[in-house]
């Protein structure tokens, strides 16, 4: 793990070891045609499969013969409840639920997970449980459109005014409106051998970027006021333009 290629490769083997005990167990040819049609009935995210009910059962033989250990805990094939990549189904509907794991006590880590979780409500359609966390939310955090791509509360009213200011740019000739916004900072931790080297030419930055090797931290939470071009609250990232 850790290695960019364990995600493709394994997700390469195991869609192999799905597609091979589908069409097994189907008595299909193995042609390109036999593989094309299983389109929408197997899919493979790393370790997550998805596989029809009736290759089911092959498939987990066909794993552990293969020394891979099937997490039954966490496999789903009877009943209408399925899951998988965080997604709880039932019956084909989406009924993750949501969850609020940070109380908001002013630190930005917390305030930008309670900003989080009221859009995760808001969205889910917990319009009484989003609005009594956004209640907790100081007015410095804009309301915003759930296309804006801005850090903000979701609303589909799109940006409401809470007595933010506002300037016209005349470079950019553009309103703009001063809110707080959420700022990932990330450090690096620099090693002490050869490997800088190796990770210049594999990263290859631009030449007037003030690069530094090393190993990437966890970023750090940062809330900051900026200022933000009006239209982006308002509309979707794709029509701010």
């Amino acid at each position: 793990m850790g290695n960019a290629c364990t995600f493709p490769v394994e997700s390469l083997i195991f869609l192999s070891i799905a597609l091979a005990s589908v069409i097994t167990k189907r008595g299909l040819a193995l042609t390109m045609e036999s593989v094309n049609s299983l389109y929408g009935e197997v899919a493979v995210f790393g370790d997550d499969l998805i596989i029809p009910i009736d290759s089911r059962g092959l498939l987990i033989e066909a794993l552990e013969v293969l020394d891979f250990k099937v997490n039954t805990s966490k496999s789903f094939w009877t009943g209408k409840f399925r899951e998988s990549c965080g997604v709880d189904a039932y019956g084909g509907v989406d009924v993750t639920p949501a969850y609020w794991r940070t109380f908001n006590d002013g630190k930005p880590e917390s305030l930008a997970s309670t900003v989080d979780t009221h859009n995760n409500f808001y969205m889910k359609g917990l319009y009484s449980a989003a609005d009594r966390l956004a209640s907790t939310i100081p007015e410095a955090i804009p309301w915003v459109h759930p296309g804006s791509g801005v850090f903000g509360l979701k609303s589909s009213f799109g940006y409401c005014s809470n007595g933010h200011r506002t300037r016209w740019n005349d470079q950019l000739q553009r309103t703009e409106i001063r809110i707080a916004t959420r700022i990932d900072v990330a450090k690096r931790v620099p090693t002490n051998d050869d490997s800088a080297l190796l990770q210049y030419f594999t990263e290859d930055p631009d030449p007037i970027t003030n690069w530094c090797h090393g190993v990437q931290q966890r970023p750090l939470v940062k809330i900051k006021p900026r200022w933000v071009a009006l239209a982006d609250l308002c509309t979707p990232c794709a029509e701010s333009n």
